[in-house]
């Protein structure tokens, strides 16, 4: 049975809702990235190969996993091709979604390690610069 987690807000998060209205991220974008910037939760399957999903279900430009006693490497990543948010859920560990790329192969996770998951999305702000920013992220164990 798969654990559900609930995200702790991040202060990036609130402080990009307040930008919403300069971002060109208006209510209508049901599945873009302004569609998760409050309230997300997270749902991480069970074993070494969990499937990860969160809700809502907006699309974002990529994600990463670490360990969460080594944060500065990433054991495995995908994300969206440039600028785009196009990675949508669920995503299955090891499993590269369609139109998605990644620097190699997943790492194998050892159960009852823990490790974080860090979703990405890629804000087109009218003022330069555009950038890619952490949107929520959620510890779990296999």
């Amino acid at each position: 049975m798969p654990v559900l987690c609930r995200s702790h807000v991040r202060l990036r998060a609130t402080a990009a809702r307040a930008l919403v209205p300069l971002l060109g991220l208006g209510c209508s974008d049901a599945l873009g990235p302004s569609a998760c910037l409050s309230g997300m939760s997270f749902v991480v399957g069970t074993g070494t190969q969990p499937t990860f999903d969160w809700r809502p279900a907006c699309s974002v430009n990529g994600l990463t996993v670490r360990a969460v006693e080594n944060p500065d490497e990433a054991i495995w990543s995908l994300g969206s091709p440039s600028t785009s948010n196009a990675v949508r859920p669920p995503i299955r560990y090891g499993t590269m979604p369609s139109g998605a790329s990644g620097p190699g192969p997943a790492a194998a996770l050892v159960t009852g390690s823990t490790y974080r998951l860090t979703l990405y999305v890629w804000l087109e702000n009218p003022i330069p610069p555009s950038q890619q920013q952490v949107l929520d992220s959620v510890d779990f164990v296999p």
